[in-house]
């Protein structure tokens, strides 16, 4: 729950994402890259709309995640490098899971930090029956 109640609290002290984009280098890199063109092959304003998202409303918070993203990153490719400690910390996590399913943890994850529940929906299969 301590991680529900930081998100909480981000939100009602008046969360700021340009003030995680001015104390980040690399984050500042990331998004001027991104705009930039380099990843929309020749449509440079593709990804306009999720850049203006991250710089004014963030609402999943990613620029406030995202240098610690970058270190988690780091700290597994490291562990990568030792065989030995990246199995023995695979089958650690492989014996600890006992019951799991994405679908449940999913599902927790959108009540309790976002506040979503499901909606249900009523397909139709193409033929029309």
């Amino acid at each position: 729950m301590q991680i529900v109640d930081e998100v909480v609290h981000l939100r009602e002290s008046g969360y700021d994402p340009r003030a995680y984009i001015e104390r980040s280098p690399a984050l500042g890199e990331a998004l001027a890259l991104i705009e930039s063109g380099f990843f929309s092959f020749g449509e440079p304003e593709r990804f306009e709309p999720i850049l203006d998202s991250l710089r004014t409303y963030d609402p999943y918070l990613v620029c406030a995640d995202f240098d610690a993203y970058v270190a988690t990153e780091a700290r597994a490719a490291e562990l990568y490098r030792d065989p030995i400690e990246w199995s023995r910390r695979a089958l650690y996590n492989i014996a600890g899971a006992s019951r799991f399913s994405s679908d449940e943890t999913i599902r927790q994850y959108a009540a309790e930090i976002w506040g979503l529940q499901p909606v249900s929906v009523e397909l139709k299969l193409p033929s029309g029956e």
